[in-house]
């Protein structure tokens, strides 16, 4: 099932087998399980110890295209995975994508009505602690 697929994934992650993390992710939509955020992550941490970007930004762009939105840890696995193959420039986007989340975190605050405001700056520790 997805959990213990997301397991094995993150087992993965952790022991550098990014190839087989991904393996794994594929093997999940073979059987067709939707890939939730602990397993996307985990494959994309995995990249993103092995200095895969590309493969990395190609996990993120598929989630994004799948509708769902990345996490902040999602983020950080695919800058780690530009920085460590020296690719500024993806490293840089990255970050941008990042502040443009913070963006759309804030602007979802000043939404709501006075009095029922959250800060942004709770927003966003809230969208950090559950990524």
């Amino acid at each position: 099932d997805v959990v213990s697929y997301g397991a094995a994934i993150s087992a993965c992650e952790k022991c550098s087998r990014w190839a087989e993390a991904l393996c794994l992710l594929l093997a999940m939509e073979t059987e067709a399980l939707q890939p939730n955020d602990f397993a996307t992550g985990a494959a994309l941490a995995a990249c993103g110890r092995a200095g895969r970007w590309a493969l990395a930004r190609h996990l993120l762009r598929e989630l994004e295209e799948s509708g769902l939105r990345p996490n902040l840890l999602m983020y950080e696995a695919l800058f780690l995975a530009s920085r460590r193959a020296r690719r500024v420039s993806v490293a840089s986007g990255v970050l941008g994508e990042v502040r443009r989340e913070a963006l759309a975190v804030a602007c979802h605050a000043s939404r709501r009505p006075p009095g029922r405001r959250t800060s942004p700056l709770r927003l966003l520790t809230a969208a950090v602690s559950r990524a």
